[in-house]
């Protein structure tokens, strides 16, 4: 093999690519039924990235909860906002209870 093949090899393994979303994007991913619902927390960032390490389905946030595409959030949960699926709602209350009537077991947990 030339030294030059040896070398692009070896600079390709050292791109800075976000394996994260590789993974996400394919097609073997697979999540676990488990949604998250954030009520009023104040540093959501770990809690994205946990979701994501976990294969967690979808992360909801509610409250003041940040939520995509909060700046700060970003900062913290680096990319695992582009990969765990998110949604914020107001009313935490009314949520719960839509995710009742889906067949939800509802587990609360305080930090």
């Amino acid at each position: 093999m030339a030294l030059r093949q040896v070398r692009a090899d070896q600079a390709s393994y050292l791109r800075n690519t976000d394996k994260s979303v590789l993974v996400a994007s394919s097609s073997n991913l697979s999540f676990h039924p488990v949604a998250l619902v954030l009520d009023n927390i104040r540093s959501a960032g770990s809690m994205f990235r946990t979701a994501e390490t976990a294969g967690v389905c979808e992360l909801l946030t509610c409250g003041i909860t940040a939520h995509p595409p909060h700046p700060k959030l970003r900062k913290t949960a680096l990319n695992s906002v582009d990969v765990v699926p998110t949604h914020h709602f107001d009313d935490t209350l009314q949520y719960i209870s839509t995710l009742q009537s889906e067949i939800y077991t509802i587990v609360a947990l305080e930090t």
